[in-house]
């Protein structure tokens, strides 16, 4: 569990970079809902991405177990079950993703 009193290291120059590259990139077609929907794409980088510079991998590898597993509980009743799995498998790829970073492979 993340201590949200605990102090987190930032690189100054890449929270600077974050707002000073604030800009409008590429948009995906408005029906794509689960890799990498418009609404995730307002700025340079994706929020996930700044998240892993803002809190660090660990907490952000903690964030994305606990997203799937909103997904996975809830697919059930939302009504879009494939959609939700998908946003599930979404997140675990994302923690493969970011541990093969780590392990260097």
């Amino acid at each position: 569990m993340v201590d949200m009193n605990d102090k987190y290291e930032v690189n100054m120059e890449d929270l600077e970079d974050l707002f000073r590259d604030g800009v409008a990139i590429a948009k995906v077609p408005e029906k794509e809902m689960v890799h990498h929907p418009s609404h995730y794409n307002q700025f340079k980088r994706e929020t996930i991405e700044e998240m892993r510079l803002i809190f660090g991998d660990e907490a952000v590898i903690a964030f994305c177990k606990c997203s799937a597993w909103k997904y996975i509980r809830r697919a059930d009743f939302k009504g879009k079950k494939t959609e939700d799995l998908k946003k599930a498998e979404e997140y675990m790829d994302f923690i493969v993703k970011i541990q093969s970073e780590i392990e260097g492979k």
